[in-house]
């Protein structure tokens, strides 16, 4: 991409010579012209091929805020939607904004990036993911600053709502954690409420403390838990989150 570019600006400036126009330079030209006010051509150079290898952009919010959108191109050329869902020491996890894979049970969700599964050569077209798997629960109550949740004794059948921290839903819709919810069919008060061939719920990878057959899931703008084999199995779906280096943000 960069001898690209600095094709781009030769032949740029033979058109100008040829115009009759002389540019008399030396290693120092200003850039101001391109558009760039931080030095030299080939300094210019560098920051557009930074600002085009950059996989991620940010659409609104700061840059490792939680809940901050971005646009991503993990790398198979297919531009998603995600949000910052966890923030590490150098990386981020970013949450898909829809369902990768409507109508599939837990145990499913669980193996569909392994090799030989279904995603795994999905996976391994995004070249900038270090990381792939379901949201943790966890992670979940904390990005909704509910520090009280604790998995290991949440039981079956609890839930909590996003913006009450409770099974009260009065005041929990139209909250600013709706984001986690967005195009789930039939969600109440989410930004995005999507058409009914689209599932309910998406899986975390956390199984209840007291039994394995459970697992929590996301649905509407609350956290619950269900089997892990539904009847109704339409209604889950898979949401990954991705690890991606903070250098990849833009």
């Amino acid at each position: 991409m960069k001898k690209n570019l600095y094709l781009i600006i030769s032949i740029i400036s033979v058109i100008i010579i040829a115009s009759g126009i002389y540019i008399y330079a030396d290693d120092t030209i200003d850039a101001s012209d391109l558009g760039y006010n931080g030095g030299t051509v080939e300094e210019a150079i560098d920051t557009l091929y930074e600002k085009a290898a950059k996989s991620c952009q940010n659409v609104a919010g700061n840059k490792t805020t939680i809940g901050t959108k971005y646009y991503c191109d993990l790398g198979d050329g297919v531009v998603r939607g995600m949000y910052v869902f966890k923030v590490n020491t150098d990386t981020v996890e970013l949450l898909f904004e829809k369902n990768l894979v409507n109508g599939i049970n837990y145990t499913d969700a669980m193996a569909y990036f392994n090799e030989g599964s279904a995603g795994y050569t999905l996976k391994e077209s995004w070249m900038i993911v270090r990381s792939v798997s379901l949201p943790d629960a966890s992670d979940i109550a904390a990005a909704v600053n509910y520090s009280e949740w604790d998995i290991t004794t949440a039981a079956q059948g609890s839930y909590f709502y996003f913006g009450t921290h409770s099974i009260n839903d009065n005041a929990s819709l139209n909250n600013q954690y709706s984001w986690l919810s967005n195009y789930l069919y039939g969600c109440n008060g989410c930004d995005i409420s999507e058409s009914s061939d689209i599932s309910q719920y998406y899986w975390t990878k956390n199984l209840i403390a007291s039994r394995n057959d459970f697992a929590w899931c996301v649905g509407q703008s609350r956290l619950q838990n269900t089997n892990i084999s539904p009847s109704n199995v339409a209604n889950y779906a898979l949401r990954p989150v991705v690890v991606v280096s903070k250098s990849d943000l833009s």
